[in-house]
């Protein structure tokens, strides 16, 4: 496949990765009075794993991104953002071990999943300090907030291991380092 048309596709596959952490992010996410489930994970690390740390980096600030603008703007919206970036920056880093395993793409979703539950736990208690609202609740919300990881963990670490390999098999959406793909394009 020539450069630029392998260009077009995996930024366009970008555009749906955030455009899906979005509608994950948003529209598709179960809330209760203490806490909110959601997989808005499951595209970063499949972004991170198919493209590598640059793109995954740039679908999760995008996505956190137009996620904060949509609830609103605030000055700790960098704080909000800043849980999503190390999770790609996490999985991308990760996604750059050249013998990768299905092994290593679970651990990866465990690593980042515990990741994302510790780094937004520190977010809402730095919030809480920053805009002043009380703390004392934080306590009770940690009970939940493992639970939600649980459930994230068991959900996200069943899909990306399945949907990594389907994704491959797409020509375009063929990772970095899987030439064989793209030329089955180019010989058709």
């Amino acid at each position: 496949m020539k450069k630029p048309m392998r260009t077009a596709a995996r930024l366009t596959a970008d555009a749906m990765f955030v455009a899906l952490y979005v509608l994950l992010a948003c529209l598709l996410t179960i809330k209760t009075p203490v806490t909110e489930f959601s997989l808005c994970t499951v595209p970063i690390f499949l972004c991170a794993f198919l493209f590598g740390i640059r793109d995954a980096l740039l679908v999760a600030l995008a996505g956190s991104l137009i996620e904060q603008l949509i609830y609103g703007f605030s000055p700790t919206i960098l704080l909000w953002m800043a849980p999503i970036l190390l999770v790609a920056a996490l999985a991308g880093g990760m996604a750059a071990i050249k013998n990768r395993t299905p092994l290593l793409v679970v651990l990866t979703v465990i690593a980042g999943e515990i990741l994302l539950t510790v780094c937004n736990t520190a977010a809402l208690y730095l919030d809480s300090v920053i805009i002043g609202y009380p703390i004392s609740a934080l306590a009770v919300l940690v009970p939940p907030r493992l639970l939600n990881l649980g459930i994230r963990l068991a959900c996200t670490v069943w899909l990306v291991p399945i949907l990594l390999p389907i994704l491959s098999r797409i020509p375009y959406l063929a990772p970095n380092g899987k030439k064989a793909a793209a030329e089955e394009i180019d010989a058709k």
